[in-house]
């Protein structure tokens, strides 16, 4: 799947895989909505590498907030 974010003033696009928020019953786990970023682009050339974990977590979080 891939997500248009805005960082820094670039607007970078996302590839990754998003999972919705399941409320679990009585007995089962709950999960809250996640992005899991694979690559990044920027006018067409992956630059994840670039990124440490701290700022790959926030892109993660930008991803999630398009979907809301």
């Amino acid at each position: 799947m891939t997500v248009t974010v805005e960082y820094k003033g670039l607007e970078l696009q996302l590839e990754g895989h998003f999972w919705q928020a399941y409320h679990g019953g009585y007995e089962e786990e709950s999960f809250s909505e996640e992005f899991e970023t694979c690559e990044v682009y920027v006018e067409g050339v992956d630059i994840i590498d670039l990124f440490d974990e701290a700022q790959l977590r926030y892109l993660d979080s930008l991803a999630v907030e398009k979907f809301k």
